[in-house]
Parts: structure tokens; sequence; C-alpha cells
């Protein structure tokens, strides 16, 4: 429960160097899909539960926070990549192609995306490249088009209706639907 209550900020902190805690859960095991031993399964407060399936396999002979909670909890530490000619980033391509041949893993990549700041009453920031039309809904800007710019404005006090002071740029916000060619209207939201 203490783990879950904190917020990435506080995991991402406890990251570097403070110290880390756990529970093991008992009676259940993962199996390391590589050797095929079972190891124990742990929740943990420096993991992210946002990164991925907030699920980490810990690799402590190549991973600082990982060494450090391997050490905390006397869990064995086994340097995977050692000796020869390859490099970390090498093997790591070399173990999910055998991985992948084996149908144990797959590769994935994980975006790290954040959350944005969306406003309404702001003229400032990234415009959103999106445009309404009445026949054909949402539809985003073709790449041709991109970056998509903001006009030059007099005033940029948002308007008496609390909307963008985008919203007053009738010759900006009136456009062509990228789908079908009729009108529509720009976003005037920005980020």
């Amino acid at each position: 429960k203490e783990a879950a209550r904190k917020s990435d900020f506080e995991r991402t902190e406890l990251a570097a160097d403070k110290e880390k805690t756990g529970v093991q859960l008992k009676g259940v095991n993962a199996v390391n899909p590589v050797n095929g031993r079972e190891v124990p399964i742990f929740i943990s407060d420096y993991v992210l539960a946002t990164y991925g399936t907030g699920c980490v396999m810990g690799v402590p002979g190549h991973d600082q926070r990982d060494w450090d909670f391997a050490t905390k909890f006397g869990l064995p530490i086994i340097e995977v990549v050692q000796g020869g000619d390859m490099t970390v980033k090498e093997a790591k391509e070399a173990i999910t192609d055998w991985l992948e041949e084996k149908g144990t893993g797959k590769r994935k990549v994980n975006y790290k995306l954040r959350d944005w700041v969306f406003s309404r009453q702001r003229y400032w920031g990234e415009p959103i490249p999106m445009v309404n039309c009445e026949k054909c809904g949402w539809q985003p800007l073709p790449e041709s088009e991109l970056p998509l710019l903001l006009p030059e404005v007099e005033s940029y006090e948002p308007t008496d209706d609390g909307e963008s002071p985008l919203s007053k740029m009738t010759g900006w916000v009136s456009t062509t639907c990228p789908c079908c060619g009729g009108p529509a209207k720009r976003e005037t939201d920005t980020m």
C-alpha cells in the first residue's frame, strides 16, 4: 500500500540515492525466460508503474538501482554481459533475437510519453494540428502541412466566453478538410 501511494516523481527520486524498499510476494515466482529458473517477485517503490507494464525484470549485474535492491534483499547478482568482444547494445539485440526465435519474447518499443497541459484560454503554445469537418469529423493535418504555425495576433486576451484568442482569428480557424476538401474549422486549443 505504501508503494502504491508514491507518485512517479517520488519513485524517480528513489531511483537515484534513496534506500530501496520492497516486499516479496510469498508463494509466487516468475520464470526467467532465458534459463528457465524461478525468480522471486517483489513489489518495490522504485519501479515506475506508468513505464511499460509497470513490471520490470531486475538485472542487478548491469543496473545500479537493481544492484542496490538485490544487495539489500540478498538476491543473486549475475553479470549477464561479460568477457568477449560484444557490447551491451549488441548483447541486447542478440538476446532479443534469441528470445524471438524461441517464441518466449518479442521486441517492443516503449515511448516515454508524459502528460501535457492543454489550454483553452491561451494563444501561445503548440497548435493542435486537427480540423473538424461536419462531413468527416475530426481529421489530422497531412504531414506536408506541418508544422502548423500560429497566426500573428494583436491581443492575447481570452474571449469573454473563455475561448482561446485563436477562436477570434476567423481567417486562421476557417480552413478546408484534408479528407474531403470541404469547409472545416481548426482546433483552437493549444498544448
